[in-house]
């Protein structure tokens, strides 16, 4: 069976499909619950995941936490350098 995803993830010696939020928690996890400089939660996803990933792509999901109420952020919301962000209270 053919699997069909957006997003493949090298795990296990494989590629696999992987669901578009695959690397959410691990982006969770490297937030503070104090403001700080997105990039520094990119760089611990991007050194912590098993599988290549890009900062961009790191960067768009971060985007799309802070869209979905997960991360605030204070800053200008179109450059990864240019944006703190910390984890909501929830």
């Amino acid at each position: 069976k053919r699997e069909n995803s957006n997003l493949r993830v090298y795990e296990d010696n494989q590629v696999k499909s992987a669901h578009i939020d695959h690397f959410d928690d691990m982006i969770l996890c490297y937030t503070c619950k104090k403001f700080m400089h997105s990039v520094r939660t990119i760089g611990e996803v991007i050194g912590k995941a098993e599988s290549y990933v890009s900062d961009t792509f790191i960067f768009w999901r971060v985007t799309e936490l802070i869209r979905n109420g997960k991360i605030s952020y204070r800053g200008n919301l179109g450059f990864m350098r240019e944006l703190e962000i910390k984890k909501n209270n929830r």
